[in-house]
């Protein structure tokens, strides 16, 4: 067989027959996957000089896949910078079909500095969405290589939707270079993950405005929004942004569902002077049924002395939420026979949905 012979000829010394022999092999490899073996063995026992042609050669036969992602991983462990070098340049030029090789090459980005750092992010691209379980370790570097790492996880669309959190924290930043870029990129990333969904919480209280504004629109991406947000967006109601201010109702007109263990949470924003703030805590305690019972007494607040416009809803929310309650029921009595139009029929409703409930404890 004459590969073997053609192997042997990558250890002379002259640079022609080392670049002849090189083709040679190339185009033999292309068709003779045994081509592969024998270059692994003159890797592993070869001079650097035969390293480096035979990971330049090992580049150029993407026919045979599965072996070359073989030894072009063994060249990433090479302490040789130049065969590292060119095994992430021909890992980068297999795309999504170097995903064997994505734990070396996170290897060689979280222990590399200046060109084979951006060499490696550059390949990450390349790969593509199988490169998800990189994108911990492209966020760790994004502060030095800001505008590659942009550029890989936009590449990996919605795979990397984990970085969308700090995607947007890189909106506050007054250094940011490369707004435009992560503005796009941003749109690419999808839906954020529902492990992300607490720190997006955060997000909304952040003190930039563009990034609440940024973190608003990101919910909305959300279609059906999961209950953990709205206590963040009823807060937003009162926002010192008029924009922030219209999108967070908007969200919240699509109804999202309070989580009982966001009660109290939003029981305390019923002290707000804010009545777009009231309104929506009411109705979304309402929504929670006998789960918000722990609410009553600050709805009843609300019922007794709050603003007009909102005793019809707080006497509505209280019907819902208040499974016999003494007090509450005594409150809506007593205002019954002074009580006229919405708020009477309002009242009338409670003390129903009271006695309903009693009758089914």
């Amino acid at each position: 067989m004459v590969v073997g012979p053609l192997v042997e000829l990558l250890s002379e010394p002259e640079e022609d027959l080392q670049d002849a022999v090189s083709f040679a092999l190339v185009q033999i490899g292309r068709e003779m996957q045994a081509c592969v073996p024998l270059l692994e063995a003159v890797y592993q026992t070869g001079e650097l000089t035969e390293k480096r042609l035979v990971t330049d050669i090992l580049s150029q036969l993407v026919a045979h896949t599965s072996l070359v992602n073989r030894a072009l991983r063994r060249a990433l462990a090479d302490p040789d910078i130049e065969v590292q070098t060119k095994a992430v340049k021909a890992l980068a030029n297999l795309g999504s079909r170097a995903f064997e090789a994505i734990p070396a090459l996170v290897a060689i980005l979280n222990n590399s500095t200046g060109p084979l750092r951006v060499l490696t992010i550059e390949a990450f691209k390349h790969i593509g969405a199988v490169s998800q379980a990189a994108v911990p370790s492209l966020l760790a570097v994004m502060p030095q290589e800001e505008k590659a790492v942009i550029a890989a996880l936009s590449a990996m669309g919605t795979a990397a939707n984990r970085a969308i959190p700090t995607f947007l924290e890189q909106f506050a930043k007054k250094t940011l270079k490369h707004r435009k870029e992560l503005d796009l990129a941003l749109g690419r990333l999808g839906k954020p993950h529902s492990e992300d969904l607490p720190k997006l919480c955060e997000l909304l209280k952040h003190e930039s405005i563009e990034v609440r504004h940024r973190s608003l629109e990101t919910c909305s991406s959300l279609g059906a929004l999961p209950s953990i947000l709205l206590p963040s967006l009823l807060r937003l109601l009162s926002d010192s942004d008029a924009k922030i201010q219209s999108l967070a109702e908007q969200l919240i007109k699509r109804r999202p569902k309070l989580d009982r263990d966001s009660v109290s949470e939003v029981s305390e924003l019923l002290t707000s002077e804010n009545p777009t703030v009231l309104k929506h805590s009411l109705e979304s305690l309402r929504d929670v049924g006998l789960d918000a019972q722990s609410a009553s007494p600050a709805v009843l607040t609300i019922f007794s002395g709050g603003p007009f416009e909102l005793r019809a809803i707080a006497a509505k929310t209280l019907g819902q939420i208040s499974n016999g309650d003494n007090q509450v029921r005594e409150s809506l009595e007593q205002a019954r026979p002074g009580s006229t139009g919405p708020l009477a029929t309002a009242i009338d409703f409670a003390l129903e949905k009271m006695q309903s409930h009693k009758l089914g404890s």
